[in-house]
Formats: structure tokens, C-alpha cells, sequence
């Protein structure tokens, strides 16, 4: 009987072992989302060629030295927008940029560019 007891101990730490690689392997090409905070240093809206011969309208936010964008297509980890989200977007920007208060946006990177998820002006 302690025999038995010793296999299903060894078979139990043998799934947890190959469970926990798995998972290992499966997160690291995950994005997970994050956020900022700070003030709009640049607004731009334009239509970006992003390398499949079509154009799709993007938006680029500079926050804190950074480039946050938002587009229409997506890649395998970055959101897919559709245009009112992103014009919704847009005046949210220029209200904060105008008026000189912070958001808090949040995003996820994916292939070295940072995708917002997320904008919300504070008050």
C-alpha cells in the first residue's frame, strides 16, 4: 500500500511539474494590460499604412515621453477599435490637453508598441 501512495505522489508532482510549464509557456506571449498617468503632451490623429497596403485612422497620445496609439487593426495582443471609439478617444485627449489635467491610461504592449485599452480624464 505504500508503494501505491508513492506512485500517485510522484504522478501527482509529475502533472503539477508539466501543469506549471505549461503555463510557463503559454504567459510568455501574453500581453498584460498596465496603466499610466500624466498629462497629454501630443495628440495626433492620422491615417496609418501599418504595412498590409491598406490605411487605418490611428491615434497617437504622448503621455510622460511615451507613444500610446490606437488603430484599426489588430494584431494578436492589441485591441480592435472601431472609429467611434477612437474619435470618443480623441476629444478626450484634447480635453485633457487643452485644459492641462492628467488621465490615467491604461494599455497593453505588444511587439514594442503600446496599445491603449483604456482613457480616463481626472478631475
Amino acid at each position: 500500500m505504500k508503494r501505491n501512495s508513492h506512485l500517485k505522489s510522484r504522478g501527482f508532482r509529475f502533472a503539477i511539474g508539466a501543469l506549471a510549464i505549461l503555463l510557463t509557456m503559454t504567459m510568455s506571449g501574453l500581453a498584460f494590460a498596465t496603466s499610466v498617468t500624466g498629462t497629454v503632451a501630443r495628440t495626433e490623429y492620422f491615417q496609418n499604412n501599418w504595412g498590409n497596403g491598406a490605411y487605418y485612422p490611428t491615434l497617437l497620445l504622448q503621455v510622460a515621453g511615451t507613444n500610446y496609439y490606437a488603430q484599426g487593426p489588430a494584431s494578436a495582443c492589441a485591441p480592435l477599435n472601431d472609429i467611434d471609439t477612437v474619435k470618443l478617444w480623441v476629444s478626450l485627449a484634447q480635453a485633457a490637453q487643452l485644459s492641462g489635467k492628467q488621465i490615467t491610461l491604461s494599455y497593453v504592449n505588444c511587439n514594442s508598441t503600446n496599445y491603449i485599452l483604456d482613457i480616463a480624464m481626472l478631475n
